[in-house]
C-alpha cells in the first residue's frame, strides 16, 4: 500500500464529488469512476462514505483486480 496517492478534496475519499447545488441540498455526494475515456456517475448520496463505498463497487466493476479501492 505504499504507493497510493494521497487524496486531497473535500470527501477525502477517491472517486467522489461534492455538489452543492440546491437540487440536491440533502444528498450532495456523487461517486464517479474513469475508464475507457469516460466517466461514470452513480447517483447521489447523503454522506461522503456512502458515496466512497458506491465508489469502491463502481471501481470493481469497471477495472476488475486493479481498481484502487478506498478505505472504508
Amino acid at each position: 500500500m505504499a504507493n497510493r496517492r494521497m487524496i486531497h478534496n473535500k470527501s477525502g475519499f477517491r472517486g467522489v464529488i461534492f455538489h452543492p447545488g440546491a437540487q440536491y441540498h440533502h444528498k450532495p455526494w456523487q461517486p464517479y469512476v474513469q475508464a475507457c475515456g469516460r466517466r461514470y456517475y452513480n447517483g447521489y448520496y447523503a454522506t461522503a462514505h456512502e458515496a466512497a463505498a458506491a465508489y469502491n463497487i463502481m471501481a470493481i466493476k469497471h477495472h476488475g483486480e486493479f481498481a484502487q479501492l478506498n478505505d472504508l
